[in-house]
């Protein structure tokens, strides 16, 4: 226990001194996402009212649940013949967050970290404090991208409520039904499949290294927006193609399911490919 509590300590902070760099990321991300979003609307509220001919609208502050949909709506099924837009903010937000995990993995068996895991002298445990690690790297990430967007919101007093005109203004559907559930399905969600994705990525780094592995996962995203099957749709969440947006939608409990298994997998077959190959240790414990 001690052992495992040190090793995260060490991952801690030997990941803030690899990727100190990239935390701006999120941030700006973020910031440039909202403020687009709210020129988007307010472009759209200036020809609606131009068309109508309604001079004394009143402008719709964008809150934060308008940009959290906006960034992680997705696309919605492509049919086939059917013109592909890339979905920028969706793929952009997944990806920033594997980014700044990518390559820790590799590095963390390298110099200290190699002697690290001698001091561990346990491969299993090595590999399952980097579960730890996930978790804390991706509530700082999660962190770094909300809370700017917070801030402004709560500044200009938009911080709470969901428009379903500033979703239209973007062609997004909005909530079939409104519940208890909204929140869980809008929110959690998403955080818990990119929970199982960063599991995902740290397992095929172990065999194909840093950058192949991130650019699988890109590639990956890419196929599973332009397929629209619902086992991909469950691992790489696309808000509204969803049951809450869409009917025959992908539901929360295929999701849950198809990340937990993504989690217990990655562990189970991370620890039987580090004690397979002994991490390239082997007698070096001796």
């Amino acid at each position: 226990m001690v052992k495992s509590i040190r090793m995260i300590q060490f991952d801690i902070k030997n990941f803030f001194l690899k990727n100190r760099n990239r935390f701006c990321l999120p941030i700006v991300f973020s910031i440039i996402s909202y403020f687009i979003l709210c020129s988007m609307v307010s472009d759209y509220e200036e020809v609606y009212a131009t068309a109508f001919h309604v001079w004394e609208q009143e402008s719709v502050k964008v809150t934060f649940l308008d940009w959290w949909y906006y960034v992680f709506a997705g696309l919605g099924k492509v049919d086939i013949g059917e013109k592909f837009e890339v979905p920028a903010c969706w793929l952009a937000s997944n990806l920033f967050l594997l980014y700044m995990l990518s390559g820790y993995l590799s590095f963390s068996m390298k110099g200290m970290g190699k002697l690290a895991i001698i001091k561990c002298n346990s491969e299993k445990r090595w590999w399952l404090t980097k579960g730890v690690l996930n978790l804390l790297s991706l509530l700082m990430y999660y962190f770094l991208f909300t809370a700017p967007v917070l801030v402004i919101t709560a500044v200009r007093k938009c911080l709470t409520g969901f428009h379903p005109y500033v979703a239209e203004s973007q062609g997004l559907p909005v909530p079939l039904n409104e519940g208890a559930g909204t929140f869980f399905q809008m929110i959690v969600l998403p955080i818990f499949v990119s929970f199982a994705l960063l599991f995902l990525m740290e397992w095929m780094e172990l065999f194909l290294g840093a950058s192949l592995s991130f650019l699988f996962m890109a590639v990956f995203m890419i196929i599973s927006a332009y397929l629209a099957a619902d086992s991909l749709d469950a691992i790489f969440l696309m808000l509204r193609r969803t049951e809450l947006f869409m009917e025959n939608g992908v539901s929360w409990q295929q999701i849950l399911c198809s990340g937990t298994a993504i989690i217990i997998a990655a562990q189970l077959l991370g620890c039987r490919k580090c004690t397979k190959t002994d991490i390239g240790l082997e007698g070096e414990k001796e």
